[in-house]
């Protein structure tokens, strides 16, 4: 079971750092080349697809880092008993502290970042 929750935390990971490098890519792709090749497409159009793309992007990052922690917490429980465990496997983190909260903030603030710059782009 160690191993199954173990592989569900690096894919909430992963799945975090995925989302914020294709949000950030779509972003560049606006910024860089909004006067040319997107010249035809109508800015009204760019910004519901950007909004809409950052709003489930926002989204889904906090829903993976929510997962991570749920994962982590189950794993906790599972080895809590556990005398040859290390400690730091059977520590309960807490969702609020500022270790726990500063990845996730810094990608919504990454994306949101990227957003308003493809928004003055437009």
């Amino acid at each position: 079971m160690i191993p199954l929750l173990q592989q569900r935390i690096d894919k909430c990971t992963k799945e975090q750092f995925w989302a914020v490098a294709s949000l950030t890519a779509a972003d560049a792709l606006i910024i860089t080349h909004r006067k040319t090749a997107l010249s035809n497409v109508p800015s009204w159009l760019i910004l519901i697809l950007i909004t809409g793309a950052t709003a489930y992007g926002v989204s889904f990052i906090v829903h993976r880092h929510l997962s991570y922690y749920q994962n982590r917490q189950a794993m906790v429980a599972l080895l809590e008993s556990e005398t040859d465990a290390p400690d730091f496997l059977k520590t309960h983190r807490s969702l609020r502290s500022f270790t726990a909260l500063s990845g996730v903030l810094f990608y919504v603030g990454w994306v949101v970042f990227g957003y308003a710059f493809s928004c003055f782009a437009l």
